[in-house]
């Protein structure tokens, strides 16, 4: 029977690249309000247009859907 040993720790020191960058990244803020999570297909080509513009205007993704969604349907008026 083959026998597999273990390496020690990984060195310490400075994290990768990616860890740090996912440290530093700003937080969103917590929401006001409950909220429930969308989950649906959209086709690739729309996904990437969406991304694409996204990542050009340096905003997220799930903001930009959430705009949109307020836009085509805005609260109705309390009487």
């Amino acid at each position: 029977m083959k026998k597999v040993g273990f390496r020690g720790k990984p060195p310490t020191g400075a994290p990768p690249l990616a860890d740090a960058w996912v440290a530093d990244r700003e937080q969103p803020p917590a929401p006001s309000e409950p909220t429930r999570r969308f989950t649906f297909d959209v086709p690739v080509p729309l996904h990437r247009r969406i991304k694409a513009a996204c990542v050009q205007q340096d905003r997220n993704m799930a903001d930009v859907i959430r705009q949109l969604l307020e836009k085509a349907f805005p609260p109705e008026p309390q009487n």
